[in-house]
């Protein structure tokens, strides 16, 4: 549901070098410098993995906006005011 929301807006997604790491945001909005993650899985590995990418973003200075599958119902309304702090929206 997230991926279809992000493209239906032009919002594309591509592997990013982040100071020597390579990441995949889920995307990624250049014109900002803005990552945009959904983290949407609730296994052990993926939480790991899900702490190690944030890490990455928090350590080398990166805007990161995190959406959450409980966030599923309101996307359009928490995406946008989790936008609104980086983006001056019409």
């Amino acid at each position: 549901m997230p991926k279809q929301f992000f493209t239906t807006c032009g919002i594309c997604t591509k592997i990013q070098i982040i100071e020597g790491y390579a990441v995949r945001p889920d995307f990624y909005l250049p014109e900002f410098d803005l990552y945009i993650e959904y983290w949407g899985m609730d296994t052990l590995d993926y939480k790991i993995g899900m702490l190690k990418k944030q890490k990455v973003y928090q350590m080398t200075g990166k805007k990161l906006i995190s959406l959450y599958a409980a966030d599923k119902p309101n996307l359009a309304g928490i995406l946008k005011e989790k936008l609104s702090k980086y983006v001056n929206l019409k």
